[in-house]
């Protein structure tokens, strides 16, 4: 089977993507037009309030078929805030979740 490259482009409009925060383990943000995640520490010397957000993303690979071998990928994002590069972890969420409905 020859190589194939699919793109796919978070400007399509089919993929998902929303943060979850401890913060707010209420609040939907999937609507919002950042993506926030990482480690803020807030509040006093004494009282400080450690607040994680989770980035999640979906892409729509359905186009890819299961007889196919995937032999690389590669995922860029820009890191628009704050100074200097920043090491991320990604992981398979074993759950699902939607875009307007996680929290």
């Amino acid at each position: 089977m020859p190589i194939q490259q699919l793109t796919i482009q978070s400007n399509t409009g089919v993929n998902d993507d929303t943060y979850i925060t401890d913060s707010a383990s209420a609040s939907n943000f999937g609507g919002g037009s950042t993506l926030s995640i990482g480690h803020d520490e807030t509040g006093s010397k004494d009282d400080i309030e450690d607040f994680d957000y989770r980035g999640l993303i979906r892409f729509d690979v359905s186009s890819i078929l299961a007889s196919y071998t995937i032999l690389s990928s590669t995922l860029t994002l820009f890191y628009s805030s704050g100074a200097g590069s920043q090491n991320m972890t990604l992981a398979r969420s074993a759950d699902n979740w939607t875009e307007l409905g996680a929290t």
